[in-house]
């Protein structure tokens, strides 16, 4: 690992909860489109943004796939251990050592399909299935060609959440996130 990417590693916890309503599903796995949450925001690596996925199987059309999907332009790589269950029917799964150099998705088998529909299996409740995902995601160093500076400075300046230090000046409060401190000072060594 080089100088500049262990300067800029940063350590993210992320989690959600995820209701699908069953029809939702079905209907979609018999078309074969996947079934995707909600996009979050990882709070601690600035322009990130993770979400889940279901698909089938290309090669096995009765097994259905989950994968955590990544999208991010300004991160070298990001390293990522994750767990999904489903606490109705007593079901977790855990996922390590996913390694994303690209934005993209990574996952695995969830359970096979006639499985997934069963009433005795229980993974819906009330035509509703609550799947609670929990990881880690560790960046590893900035890509030297970054997106358009003007881009950079938005996706670091507009969310608050991003911003983890606050500078007093004559009775004004800035708010500044830590990554964007570092990458400057890293520009101007």
């Amino acid at each position: 690992m080089s100088s500049i990417e262990s300067k800029l590693a940063a350590e993210c916890k992320i989690g959600m909860k995820w209701r699908i309503k069953k029809n939702h599903l079905q209907n979609s796995l018999n078309k074969f489109t996947n079934v995707s949450s909600k996009a979050f925001k990882a709070s601690k690596i600035p322009g990130v943004e993770f979400c889940l996925s279901f698909q089938l199987d290309s090669k096995n059309p009765n097994d259905v796939n989950i994968f955590l999907y990544l999208n991010f332009e300004m991160t070298k790589r990001i390293e990522a251990d994750f767990k999904v269950s489903v606490k109705s029917a007593l079901f977790e799964k855990n996922i390590t050592g996913s390694i994303y150099e690209k934005s993209g998705g990574y996952g695995g088998k969830f359970c096979a399909r006639d499985q997934l529909f069963n009433p005795e299996k229980h993974y819906f409740v009330e035509e509703f299935m609550e799947i609670e995902f929990e990881g880690t995601l560790k960046a590893r160093g900035i890509k030297r060609k970054a997106p358009e500076s003007s881009d950079l400075v938005k996706i670091l300046w507009k969310n608050d959440d991003d911003k983890d230090l606050t500078i007093n000046v004559k009775n004004q409060q800035i708010k500044i996130c830590f990554f964007f401190l570092l990458l400057v000072s890293f520009i101007y060594l």
